[in-house]
């Protein structure tokens, strides 16, 4: 059976004040800080083009163009591409990026076999998690 020897007040003590001088610089000074300010502002999206009720033949371009303006810092954005009568997603693109004003030109292109009601769908999210979200229904034709 061994003994348990005390710890001596001294090195109490030092660990204590060393424990306090490493610690002591990081806490704030006294001053008024009302802290970070929680963004809850989403993006916001101004689509260009297509125009609602676009007609675009199988294959073909779709130009996609928009901005995407940020109160504080974009994430991501997604541009996709649904069947309207079961939302199934049909094709997408998207990127991340970094930026409160985004400038977006893309081109989607999807065949279908016979005239196809869809929803194209831009979605824009910052890193607070804020999510916008532009729909604009348009037809494809074989």
């Amino acid at each position: 059976m061994s003994a348990k020897l005390p710890i001596p007040t001294f090195l109490r003590a030092s660990q204590f004040w060393l424990l306090a001088a490493v610690l002591l610089p990081t806490f704030p000074s006294c001053q008024k800080d009302n802290g970070p300010v929680e963004d809850t502002e989403a993006p916001v999206i101004s689509l260009s083009s297509p125009s609602p009720g676009s007609i675009f033949s199988a294959g073909a371009p779709i130009d996609v163009v928009f901005r995407i303006t940020e109160n504080d810092e974009l994430h991501t954005w997604d541009i996709e591409l649904w069947r309207a009568s079961d939302m199934t997603l049909l094709t997408s693109t998207g990127d991340h990026e970094h930026t409160t004003l985004l400038d977006v030109n893309a081109t989607l292109s999807y065949s279908v076999g016979e005239p196809t009601d869809c929803v194209l769908r831009i979605l824009a999210e910052d890193h607070n998690g804020n999510v916008a979200q532009q729909d604009v229904a348009i037809r494809l034709t074989p």
